[in-house]
């Protein structure tokens, strides 16, 4: 800002790059200071002659001649700062969050130092912690500067006592609090959060990084207006994770990715819409529950035994498991579900049928499952008849099958009527080895002449060995249906 002001760049260009071509007076637009121009702005009587008879271009700096004339031209040009509305100043410079930026605005004059106040996001990085600084006393020296602070981020250390401060002094603006919690015992992390839940804050979104919680907070309080509450990469035991969410029972969004220590999880929240689990180090026994009639969005992955109230209105349902097995999958009718995906490397056989046949209305499907069987030993699928499959999923839209559950689609032997895919639009295929390549073509062909509003279908080829004569015929049957179909594609 201050080298187009400083060049006289207002015209044209530097206006827009600044953003004020509809706040700035036509004067200033069109360069000029001399005469009429001068007495639009009230910059007459402050401005020198030379400069009120001449224009502020380099050109015409260059025709004054004199040392002095330029000097006083390069002071005048400076000034033109102080035109700036302190609306538009306030504007630009609340643009900013980081902490180190806004510190060095309000040392550049008295005028951005006021007006720095109303900065309403403030971001500490993790660097202030490694650079030496005190950073507990930066933040609550630089939060106490702010009027309605609306969010704090905080990823440098940050005691108990400083943050009880940084939330004292913003509580009837601050919204969003976000803060690293430093490695130790949990004692650190409980008192934070007791913190929190005495203070008069009304705070809509907390989020947590890192910390350790093994045992329930006993002084913690209800967060009545917490909305979101996120929790990464933190050590929680189960009595702990209850506590939390038994004191927050308006929540609508809740995120525990990357938690360690989890066994069992029940989530029973009349106001959640959104709730993602992303669970490591649990092992093979993590049970997830979830009863929240208004839940419209569901993802979890690493538990091995999940249950969801029939009486969700799921729309969108992301189940995976890369490790170990998935064992039982408890679920009733999901008529509002409208987008599946399961993903894993072994389920068991019953979970698989169950998610199959409680998705009937869904439309967006996603399978990529490697093995089933039990614990013991991997099996390969059962087949799935394909015509029954299209006819049990009426209203799908996009599918997407890879590796073996692919390989698991059959055709019966007789259809007297065949099913019609009327709203399937696209496929996406991956498949891994030529055998049973005559029964793959069949369901591939019959996928395509059941859609009559399919229009794009991709054919992904990996890790299939090409020395044999099976997988070349393979290979020449798919570019032979490639050249009868063109929306199709080989990758």
């Amino acid at each position: 800002m201050r080298f187009l002001l400083g060049d006289a760049d207002l015209s044209g260009a530097g206006a827009m790059e600044l953003g004020l071509e509809n706040a700035l007076p036509d004067a200033i637009l069109k360069r000029d200071l001399s005469g009429a121009g001068a007495m639009e702005l009230g910059l007459e009587s402050a401005l020198p002659d030379v400069i009120l008879k001449r224009d502020l271009s380099g050109a015409g700096a260059m025709e004054l001649g004199s040392l002095d004339a330029q000097q006083d031209l390069s002071g005048a040009v400076e000034g033109l700062m102080d035109v700036l509305p302190d609306a538009i100043v306030q504007h630009l410079l609340c643009l900013l969050s980081n902490a180190e930026d806004v510190a060095a605005c309000s040392c550049v004059c008295k005028r951005w130092r006021e007006l720095m106040g109303s900065v309403r996001r403030l971001v500490f990085p993790r660097s202030l912690s490694d650079k030496g600084l005190h950073s507990s006393a930066l933040v609550n020296r630089m939060v106490r500067s702010t009027a309605e602070l609306e969010e704090l981020v905080v990823y440098c250390t940050l005691t108990s006592a400083g943050l009880m401060e940084c939330v004292a002094h913003a509580a009837k603006s601050l919204k969003l609090l976000e803060f690293r919690v430093e490695e130790g015992s949990d004692k650190a992390c409980v008192g934070k959060l007791e913190v929190l839940s005495r203070s008069s804050c009304d705070l809509e979104t907390l989020r947590l990084w890192g910390g350790i919680l093994l045992h329930s907070p006993v002084g913690l309080r209800s967060f009545t207006g917490l909305r979101t509450l996120e929790v990464v990469g933190a050590r929680i035991r189960d009595g702990a994770l209850r506590g939390i969410l038994a004191a927050c029972p308006a929540l609508r969004e809740l995120a525990l990715l990357g938690c360690d220590g989890i066994r069992s999880v029940c989530v029973e929240l009349k106001e959640l819409e959104k709730c993602r689990l992303d669970f490591c180090g649990s092992g093979d026994n993590c049970f997830v529950s979830v009863a929240a009639p208004k839940l419209r969005v569901f993802e979890v992955q690493g538990a091995s035994y999940i249950r969801i109230a029939e009486d969700s209105s799921l729309q969108h349902l992301s189940i995976a498991k890369q490790t170990g097995m998935l064992a039982n999958v408890e679920v009733g009718k999901l008529p509002a579900l409208a987008s599946l995906s399961i993903r894993g490397l072994q389920w068991d056989w019953g979970a698989i049928q169950k998610m199959l046949q409680s998705a009937t209305q869904v439309e967006t499907l996603y399978m990529k499952i490697e093995f089933c069987g039990d614990d013991e030993a991997f099996e390969p699928f059962r087949d799935i008849d394909f015509g029954d499959f299209l006819t049990s999923h009426p209203k799908l839209k996009k599918l997407d099958a890879h590796g073996a559950l692919f390989a698991s689609l059959v055709l019966k032997e007789e259809i007297a009527t065949p099913p019609l895919a009327l709203w399937l639009e696209e496929a996406n295929i991956t498949i891994r080895s030529p055998l049973n390549a005559e029964r793959k073509l069949q369901v591939l062909k019959s996928m395509i002449s059941w859609s009559p509003l399919l229009r794009k279908v991709r054919l992904r080829i990996t890790q299939m060995k090409c020395t044999d004569i099976e997988a070349d015929e393979f290979f020449l049957n798919l570019i032979r249906l490639k050249r009868v179909y063109d929306f199709i594609t080989i990758d």
